[in-house]
């Protein structure tokens, strides 16, 4: 059983849930534990039928285009990839999906968004929080390169540095806001993740207005969450 403590970490009492537990899951556990406690009893199993049922006639967008010789070489379904999530990465998921749903995260993730698509010399990129007010989105400013990279994403080193207890690692695919082909992590992003150890996610253009949302793991599994849509007061 994983349980929240009064004063707000984690305690972890074993049990299979125990399996492959990991910094990058202590932040969604946190959450759940304050805000979604029954996550918490759940097993790795229960947990995947809840996502399973969160995903259930959303529109999925696998990429296609490929880079160093790869073409969507992950799978990019629950269904096909569940058996490379541990219990803690599902816990993230559900978290990441409440988090991406929220209107002041897709605020914030457009105006990103917004000037990835504008800068010409990089890919833009952040992390995702939660607090006690929610959900935030904490955009960091990209590091410069001698070679300019629309395609690239360098986090700088602050990021980094202050990102221990972040839900995620986000950057965004959007230097045409029609970058469908592009929707999902290229190897250079998960190779980030696994040098890291952090769960990502990467925001593809659809269209001006939406974007699709990928999320992936250091073992390189990667879950298509579907649409992003831009909040309607601000088309």
């Amino acid at each position: 059983m994983v349980g929240a403590d009064a004063g707000g970490g984690v305690e972890v009492v074993g049990g299979a849930q125990r399996d492959g537990l990991a910094l990058r899951h202590l932040e969604a556990v946190r959450w759940a534990g304050q805000a979604q406690p029954g996550w918490l009893e759940e097993s790795r199993e229960g947990l995947l039928e809840l996502m399973a049922e969160r995903l259930r006639g959303r529109q999925l967008y696998a990429r296609t285009e490929a880079i160093r010789g790869m073409v969507n070489a992950n799978a990019e379904r629950l269904a096909t990839v569940r058996d490379g999530l541990v219990w803690g990465d599902v816990v993230v998921l559900l978290v990441i999906d409440e988090a991406i749903a929220d209107a002041g995260v897709e605020r914030a993730l457009f105006a990103g968004a917004t000037a990835d698509n504008k800068d010409r010399n990089t890919e833009h990129g952040g992390t995702l929080w939660t607090d006690s007010d929610g959900f935030h989105v904490q955009a960091f400013s990209p590091r410069g390169t001698a070679t300019p990279d629309d395609r690239r994403f360098v986090a700088p080193r602050e990021m980094i540095d202050y990102s221990g207890a972040a839900l995620a690692h986000f950057h965004y695919h959007v230097s045409n806001w029609r970058n469908r082909d592009y929707a999902g992590p290229s190897p250079g992003d998960l190779d980030y993740a696994a040098r890291f150890g952090r769960a990502c996610v990467v925001f593809s253009g659809l269209g001006r207005d939406v974007m699709n949302a990928d999320v992936y793991f250091p073992n390189g599994t990667v879950v298509d969450l579907g649409e992003v849509r831009r909040p309607a007061s601000d088309r």
